[in-house]
C-alpha cells in the first residue's frame, strides 16, 4: 500500500467514526423529540443529558476532522515535494528540500484545517487572519529547524543501523 493509500485510509477510518459519533448523536436527539411531544418527562430528563453532552463535544468532531484530513493530506504532499526534491538533487542541498516543502506543506495544511474547522463559524477576515498568523509562526520554526537536518542526516545511518531488527529480534549491529 502506498503512503498515500495509507493516508487516504486513515482519513476514512477517521470519517467514519465521525459519522457514526454523529449519526448516535442524532439518533438521541429524535429520541428526545418523541419523548418531549409523548410528555415522558423520564425519557427527556435522560435524554437531554445525552443530547447536551453530544451538543458540547459536536464541536470537537469538526477540529478532529479537520485536524486529521489536514494533517495527512499535507504531510503526503509534504512527503512527496521531499522525495522529488531528494530525487533530483541528492544529498546535496538539504536546506532546500525542508524548506520547499515546508513551504507549500505548511499553508496548505492550514488553509484545509482553517476552512473545515471555521468555515461559516468565523469570517472570512478572521479565517485570513489566522491563516497568516499560524502560517508564520509554523514557517519561520521551520527555518529555525533547518541546521537540525544537517545534525540528524549525518548520524541517520547510524539510527538506521541501531534500530534494524533481525531475525529472533535481535539487533544486526552489534555495539563496538
Amino acid at each position: 500500500m502506498s503512503t498515500f493509500e495509507q493516508g487516504f485510509a486513515e482519513v476514512e477510518r477517521a470519517a467514519d467514526s465521525v459519522l457514526r459519533a454523529l449519526s448516535d448523536q442524532a439518533k438521541q436527539a429524535r429520541q428526545l423529540k418523541k419523548a418531549a411531544q409523548q410528555g415522558n418527562i423520564a425519557a427527556m430528563r435522560r435524554l437531554s443529558e445525552r443530547v447536551a453532552l453530544g451538543e458540547l463535544l459536536t464541536p470537537e468532531w469538526r477540529f478532529l476532522m479537520a485536524a486529521v484530513l489536514a494533517t495527512v493530506i499535507s504531510q503526503l504532499v509534504d512527503t512527496e515535494i521531499y522525495t522529488r526534491w531528494v530525487a533530483r538533487f541528492g544529498q546535496e542541498k538539504q536546506w532546500g528540500r525542508v524548506l520547499f516543502s515546508n513551504l507549500v506543506s505548511i499553508p496548505l495544511d492550514r488553509v484545509i484545517f482553517l476552512l473545515l474547522a471555521f468555515a461559516g463559524a468565523e469570517s472570512t477576515d478572521m479565517l485570513i487572519e489566522m491563516f497568516i498568523g499560524t502560517s508564520i509562526v509554523r514557517l519561520v520554526f521551520g527555518i529555525i529547524s533547518i541546521p537540525g537536518v544537517y545534525l540528524v542526516e549525518d548520524h541517520a545511518e547510524d539510527w538506521a543501523h541501531i534500530t534494524e531488527i533481525g531475525q529472533g529480534g535481535r539487533l544486526k549491529h552489534e555495539p563496538h
